[in-house]
């Protein structure tokens, strides 16, 4: 069920598959375990993004300890892309010229304190050349 609009304090909700079965007589069997099921690839996206773990042992991890819904869950292949996804949300937009490309100062310098020598190289028709 999904809230549908809340007018005077009264809250209507909404079938989520209302828009999905397409008759005029609403009625289906009550997923007991979909709550579950949905706890369950939250704790999967979360521990995606939080850990860097391979996928196979995220869902390894979280599936073992929720063995009552892992009957309900989709595909392993599903996991892993929704895992996937997950983390490439997360990671900052790669740089598409040199312009856009951000070295912060702390990474320009070694350990005892002096400058890294940065040489760039372009990539030209003949082969490169370096500024």
């Amino acid at each position: 069920m999904s809230k549908d609009k809340n007018h005077n304090n009264t809250y209507y909700w909404r079938c989520e598959k209302h828009d999905t079965l397409h008759v005029s007589d609403h009625n289906h069997v009550a997923e007991v375990s979909r709550s579950n099921v949905i706890r369950t690839i939250n704790a999967l996206k979360e521990r995606g993004r939080e850990t860097s773990e391979p996928p196979a042992q995220i869902i390894q991890t979280v599936t073992t300890s929720s063995s009552h819904t892992h009957p309900y869950l989709p595909s392993r292949d599903v996991l892993q892309q929704s895992i996937n996804r997950t983390r490439s949300f997360s990671l900052p937009i790669e740089p598409e010229t040199l312009d856009d490309l951000v070295i912060f100062d702390d990474l320009t310098k070694t350990p005892n304190g002096s400058v890294f020598w940065l040489e760039i190289l372009l990539w030209t028709e003949i082969g490169y050349c370096s500024l």
